[in-house]
């Protein structure tokens, strides 16, 4: 799971607090009480303003987010059910910190529409000012005295269940920063620094943390940074290959193919080479990551001295360290693997080819776009792009530039489709040979 961080403004507001507040306490603490605020613009609910105390007695869910955070939005629906299921003793606040191209409501009107929705939403940005808050997701849960109970980054049904029973979850916890904001790590976590080794001499965590030497370990976004390179290759004339906070599936991705997840427009293995491995083992719960919860996310580090350090080396070491940790057996082969045919007659081609004009793009972000004289291959880097899950192939046979409106939220793969159909074309799943890597449990 990926976050972007957005600024804002400090705004500094007076505050009258529930209970006896000190002045230390004018950012939320968990276990103090929740900081007395007015929301304003409340939209999907039956009242446009609310206070802190408006909410007393039922526990209250504050969830942050903004337009450009597609974490946030893809959590809509999983805080959605908490509203849902325990909506009689919890009430979900989302707060969406306004844009300077007033979209955001849009945006939300569209999604609480599509997947059916009941979240109410404040669109004001005054508190998240007020509190530093420029990171999303980002979330505060509030009991039914006012006290601060939890900052995350999403809380699910099953989390709130287990704090309306008493036995809240361990959730990944948001730091407020001694110089102002909040991080995932803390102000006393380990550092890391890309030019030294991983985990030499306390550099992004402990010396005796690993678990498989070149070196291989645990991840945990509590205390370490993450790092991410696109390819191996691109620190391979400085001798060393390293990824912090991956799962397991883009270890074996860096080892076999050279990325760590492929990018979208990726020519080279285009309807070739298949990204998602077949796993053939009794158990896959390795595979099976989360970064709510820090779970099965690893480092990898490798330093290699003098010419040796190539791809190929980098990757065959790779291969042999993961297969001898974990206990698999993997290879590339041949298989006839399921992807998305995308289709369009020729009177849907010659209707969508571009009348000429000056180029126009204008994308409403995760709810579609309007583009005129616009190359059809960057049509085809925007499909596949917000489709990563998914091998998409043009088999349309059309090229050049077209004017066209997809209005639709491209993640959701049936409005995709609608949007696709109303524009004439269509994907249809059809099966062709492709190189794969296949993992196995290893026979001894």
């Amino acid at each position: 799971m990926k976050s972007i961080l957005f600024y804002f403004a400090f705004t500094l507001l007076s505050t009258s607090l529930i209970g006896q507040v000190t002045s230390d306490t004018c950012y939320p603490e968990v276990g103090k009480p929740m900081p007395n605020f007015t929301l304003h613009n409340i939209m999907y609910y039956p009242k446009t303003t609310a206070r802190l105390s408006d909410f007393k007695g039922k526990w209250l869910l504050l969830d942050f987010w903004n337009k450009f955070c597609g974490a946030c939005i893809a959590s809509f629906p999983h805080t959605n059910e908490v509203q849902k299921q325990l909506g009689n003793r919890v009430q979900v606040m989302l707060v969406g910190i306004q844009d300077i191209e007033g979209e955001i409501e849009k945006i939300y009107s569209k999604y609480r529409k599509v997947n059916g929705l009941t979240m109410p939403c404040a669109f004001d940005s005054s508190l998240a000012n007020r509190f530093d808050i420029f990171a999303g997701p980002y979330s505060i849960l509030i009991d039914e005295n006012g006290i601060v109970r939890c900052i995350t980054l999403t809380i699910g049904v099953n989390d709130m269940k287990g704090f309306l029973s008493g036995n809240p979850p361990d959730l990944l916890k948001i730091h407020r920063l001694k110089n102002g904001g909040y991080d995932l790590a803390s102000d006393s976590s380990y550092q890391f620094n890309d030019e030294r080794p991983y985990l030499l001499k306390g550099n992004g965590g402990e010396d005796t943390a690993f678990l498989f030497r070149t070196i291989l370990s645990s991840w945990s976004p509590a205390n370490q940074r993450q790092s991410m390179p696109y390819t191996i290759a691109d620190n391979l004339d400085k001798g060393r290959f390293q990824a912090l906070g991956v799962p397991l599936e883009w270890l074996y991705s860096y080892a076999f193919w050279g990325v760590g997840r492929w990018g979208y427009g990726d020519t080279l293995r285009y309807g070739k080479f298949y990204g998602t491995p077949v796993l053939e083992i009794r158990d896959s719960t390795k595979f099976q990551y989360s970064y709510k919860y820090g779970k099965n996310l690893y480092a990898y580090s490798l330093w290699i001295n003098g010419s040796t350090c190539t791809e190929a080396s980098v990757k065959a070491t790779m291969q042999r360290d993961l297969d001898s940790y974990f206990g698999f057996e993997s290879k590339i082969e041949s298989r006839s693997c399921p992807y998305w045919n995308l289709i369009a007659t020729s009177e849907v081609k010659d209707k969508l080819r571009s009348t000429g004009g000056k180029p126009y793009f204008k994308e409403l972000l995760h709810a579609g776009f309007s583009a005129r004289n616009w190359p059809f291959s960057e049509f085809l880097k925007w499909l596949t792009f917000h489709q990563r899950d998914l091998v998409i192939l043009d088999e349309s046979g059309f090229s050049g530039n077209i004017d066209i409106d997809m209005d639709c939220i491209p993640e959701n793969i049936d409005d995709l489709k609608k949007a696709l159909k109303s524009n004439g074309m269509d994907l249809v799943p059809k099966k062709k040979e492709m190189k794969v890597l296949v993992i196995r449990d290893r026979i001894n």
